[in-house]
């Protein structure tokens, strides 16, 4: 199943796929980024010098970016509030204006005011409100003098970075972030400031930066469960490391388990695809969005080191680089995709320097991802060969069974399309999975082996079984 493997030399490329879906950090005590941030110094003017009353009012785009910003920074007050058209004659009014307390829009932020599902509950709520009202007629200036009575922002750690962050996923596109040098030097590479910067902190603590990997059994077959949790600079090697010791302790099937994974860095997503891909096999190409980044595409740079039959898990948190590896295993009809659909992000950044402060990286989107037979995931997400409800749908059901796509509820989950006020739209429609009828009929008629096993994992399990159990030539 293990075959020797030549040097992989995919280019080091000085990007993020998954940086911005981790916005930014909250400012709680013990949090390495707020750390980072304090250790930056960047001030209240950065953000201020943005939200003049002028460029605020010039149009929709500027208009809601500013709104975005306030709400990001109204997130560190308690409650949290949010900026929204004066519907009441009582309570300050800031031209056509108001705070009004989060609870007062029907809907919970949730305990963490900070993490994505909480920034994007907060915008869309904000553009809603704000879609048919004309632009202009905000006092922006009023508005931030109030919140600089409620709080100081300078002494809240990440306050300005995540107003200019708010600004820039509206007023340029939602993937624009910044990140502080400190926090991407110290985590990632121990490199001096001005290196090629190809990872932003994807957290080196504890399990975060850990690949799981265990033998698993199943009706007289061993099989490989590798699970990742992000694409670090050295995720590739922990992969390859796994799977090959495992596999030479007798195992004949893989599991990879992507589910929760928000990428990372593009050539370890390349480099895991190798893995189990011919020689030269298209994996990922990368076509410009902007005029001064060229067009690049990603190969197999090795021959198959790994030929045992694979299933790779996904669901609506596998995003970027992780989609990636699904999407090139399925599109070359390599491995089996399980779960739900993906993210959906598909686009691709790159880290400058910024010219607004020394100490801070600023992560520009520069291109989509393309993957073999012009399959393009943004907002499309990968969709699964076999889908299957997540547990918590399938709590009040006795049907564990694989189901379609469209009966998932997706609509309900977080993803690329509903996570941001303005994605980067979606240019080709998504194509169908390579649908395997033999394994579909062959897991649908095996039930899981225990109540536990039937989620994607004990579908992906079963599938393998069809798979190796020699009934299936050819799947």
């Amino acid at each position: 199943m293990v075959k020797r493997r030549c040097a992989l030399r995919a280019p080091a490329l000085s990007i993020l796929l998954g940086v911005s879906l981790l916005g930014t950090e909250p400012a709680a005590a013990g949090d390495p980024q707020a750390a980072a941030w304090a250790q930056v110094g960047l001030r209240w003017d950065p953000l201020r010098s943005r939200l003049r009353n002028r460029p605020c009012n010039s149009d929709r785009d500027h208009f809601e970016a500013c709104l975005l910003s306030l709400a990001a920074v109204a997130a560190a007050l308690d409650p949290p509030r949010l900026p929204l058209p004066s519907g009441r004659p009582e309570g300050e009014r800031f031209g056509n204006a108001r705070w009004a307390i989060v609870g007062e829009t029907g809907r919970s932020v949730g305990a963490n005011p900070y993490s994505l599902a909480a920034r994007a509950e907060r915008e869309h709520a904000v553009a809603r409100a704000w879609r048919q009202q004309p632009v202009g007629g905000v006092d922006f200036d009023a508005m931030w003098s109030w919140l600089e009575g409620q709080i100081d922002p300078d002494q809240i750690p990440g306050l300005c970075a995540r107003g200019v962050a708010a600004y820039l996923r509206r007023a340029v596109d939602p993937h624009t972030a910044i990140a502080p040098y400190h926090a991407v030097d110290a985590a990632d590479h121990h490199a001096p400031r001005g290196t090629p910067l190809h990872a932003f902190r994807r957290g080196r603590e504890g399990k975060m930066g850990a690949v799981e990997s265990k033998l698993l059994y199943e009706r007289g077959f061993r099989l490989v469960w590798v699970r990742l949790q992000n694409l670090d600079d050295v995720a590739c090697f922990d992969v390859s490391a796994a799977v090959v010791t495992l596999l030479e302790r007798g195992a004949t099937g893989v599991i990879l388990d992507l589910r929760g994974n928000l990428g990372g860095v593009s050539r370890e997503a390349a480099c895991i695809a190798d893995l189990f891909l011919p020689l030269g096999t298209p994996i990922v190409r990368i076509e410009p969005l902007v005029p001064d980044y060229g067009a690049r595409e990603l190969r197999a740079q090795s021959d198959v080191v790994v030929d045992a039959p694979v299933a790779v898990l996904i669901d609506s948190w596998s995003a970027s680089g992780a989609e990636v590896i699904a999407a090139a295993l399925q599109a070359n009809r390599r491995g089996l995709v399980v779960g739900t659909r993906s993210f959906g992000k598909g686009t691709y950044q790159e880290a400058t320097p910024w010219p607004e402060h020394p100490d801070v990286v600023f992560y520009r989107t520069v291109a989509r991802l393309v993957i073999a037979s012009e399959f393009e995931f943004q907002m499309h997400g990968v969709l699964p060969d076999l889908a299957v409800v997540p547990a918590q749908a399938t709590r009040n059901s006795a049907n564990t069974a694989p189901v379609s796509a469209q009966s998932q509820g997706d609509t309900e989950v977080l993803r690329e399309e509903n996570a941001y006020v303005n994605p980067i739209a979606a240019r080709y429609p998504a194509i169908p999975p390579q649908r395997v009828d033999a394994i579909e009929r062959c897991v649908a008629g095996r039930p899981a082996a225990a109540p536990d096993q039937a989620d994607a994992l004990g579908t992906a399990r079963q599938a393998l079984w069809c798979w190796l159990s020699g009934t299936l030539p050819g799947a």
